[in-house]
């Protein structure tokens, strides 16, 4: 047992020691492999194919209506449109008001994205507790990068009590 404990501990160490940051959505790729299972959807295809092409403003024309309507999805799309202006100009604050309609109904893309904006500070005030909160809200629907963010976050006792074994437990329920 206590093997595995050191084993264990060293690889959380070499996670956390060449660390960065929380993963977010980098690139529109992320971004449509995060929503993959709905590309099918027909209301989705042509926005998703947009996103494929590189084509922001036409994908932005295309989920802005939905997300209007009130679909999680488009929201959590939208916030990523502003949150990296792609298609339009980039505006932390309309990021975030599309990403808290899409928590609020538990996206846990939406959720995932939003607590990246508290652990990075971005048009917030840094804040880890938050970002924990966050990341625990997307993990507990099985989201792997949350999950993966909120074993480090256990780890680090960034916005949690620091603990191993829970960190643990989130890191492996990502893999």
């Amino acid at each position: 047992m206590q093997t595995c404990k050191l084993i264990f501990s060293g690889f959380l160490l070499m996670l956390a020691s060449t660390y960065t940051g929380a993963a977010e959505v980098d690139s529109a790729d992320d971004l449509i492999r995060m929503y993959e299972q709905f590309l099918d959807e027909e209301e989705f295809k042509k926005g998703g194919e947009a996103l494929r092409q590189n084509d922001y403003a036409s994908a932005h024309a295309i989920f802005l209506p939905l997300a209007e309507k009130g679909d999680p999805r488009a929201q959590t799309v939208m916030g990523s449109l502003y949150d990296y202006g792609w298609g339009v100009t980039k505006d932390y604050e309309q990021a975030m008001y599309w990403l808290n309609l899409a928590v609020g109904q538990q996206n846990s893309v939406a959720e995932f994205s939003l607590g990246t904006f508290y652990h990075f500070g971005k048009g917030v005030i840094r804040d880890y507790e938050e970002a924990a909160r966050l990341f625990k809200l997307a993990s507990e629907q099985g989201h792997p990068e949350a999950q993966s963010n909120l074993g480090i976050y256990y780890y680090n006792g960034w916005g949690v009590e620091k603990n191993i074994i829970t960190a643990y437990m989130w890191v492996h329920l990502a893999l």
